[in-house]
């Protein structure tokens, strides 16, 4: 899909954990950050990350921007 006629490329979300809790960040306002932690590929039907979330036992976590009907490569947090 094109927006307004020229193609684009979404940057991939910034992802950490902090005290526990997933936080991200985007390369630009109103994008969505969908995300998994289960070591599946995120999709649209993942969730939206839209505050802090609690994370729990994790060995991966993996995200994507989605925007104007693009998505990013996916974002990789490995626990350590």
């Amino acid at each position: 899909m094109l927006a307004k006629g020229y193609n684009f490329r979404i940057g991939m979300p910034g992802v950490k954990v902090v005290d526990g809790k997933l936080v991200t960040n985007t390369q630009y306002p109103g994008m969505l950050v969908r995300y998994t932690t289960d070591g599946t590929e995120p999709s649209y039907e993942s969730p939206i990350w839209t505050a802090p979330v609690a994370v729990g036992d994790y060995k991966v976590i993996k995200a994507k921007a989605y925007y104007l009907g693009k998505e990013s490569l996916t974002t990789y947090l490995f626990k350590k």
